[in-house]
């Protein structure tokens, strides 16, 4: 029991001092010199309330979560402050 709890310290003391290791960069290159400049357009797509709200072909229609009523009703409230339909 000894000899394991030897090893066990020696492989922590190892893991400890090979995460304080010190890294060096040397490859690197700067994509960008100065400011970068500011977009034309902004895409913001909107967010959906409801599962049947998700496209069909979209990766998270598989998934389908279930909703309460009051959970589909506040989101619907947070969509419409959003679009300005409700203050």
């Amino acid at each position: 029991m000894k000899s394991r709890n030897t090893i066990v310290l020696c492989l922590f003391a190892l893991v400890a001092v090979a995460g304080c290791a010190s890294t060096k960069v040397t490859d690197r290159q700067q994509l960008v010199t100065g400011q970068i400049a500011r977009p034309n357009n902004i895409w913001v797509y909107d967010f959906v309330a409801t599962p049947a709200d998700v496209p069909s072909d979209s990766d998270v229609a598989a998934q389908g979560t279930t909703q309460t009523a009051g959970e589909i009703a506040d989101q619907l409230k947070i969509r419409f402050r959003q679009e300005g339909w409700i203050t």
